[in-house]
Formats: C-alpha cells, structure tokens, sequence
C-alpha cells in the first residue's frame, strides 16, 4: 500500500505530477455561470466538423471584455 511505504505522507503534490502550466481561470464565468469562449475557441477542430452546432448551441450572454 502507498501510504504504508511512505510513511502516511499524505503530500499529494508527490502522488500527482505538474502541467507545467497554468491554468487559466474565468472567474466571472465561476460567478455568473456560462462557458468561457476561451474554452469553446479550444475545441475549433469540433466546430469545423460541425459548422452549425456552436452557433445552435452556444449564445452569447456576457459582455466582452
């Protein structure tokens, strides 16, 4: 068992590795609620094979920054 070896180290930072990277946040979208359109612009390979669905899908419902 893992804890048993390690002591009970309950350090998880030692069990999960790094991205490297950070994460961005939206913290409006937390707030208010929605998707981020950061996040539906990652998926453009999705929209691409299927061109209507964003648009039937998704409205936009926050004021751009």
């Amino acid at each position: 068992m893992l804890l048993l070896t390690d002591r009970f180290n309950q350090n998880i930072l030692r069990y999960i590795g790094s991205t490297g990277s950070d994460v961005f946040q939206d913290i409006e979208g937390h707030l208010k609620g929605g998707i981020p359109n950061r996040d539906l612009d990652s998926r453009a390979s999705s929209w691409e094979s299927f061109a209507s669905a964003r648009a039937n899908l998704f409205v936009q419902t926050r004021k751009m920054h």
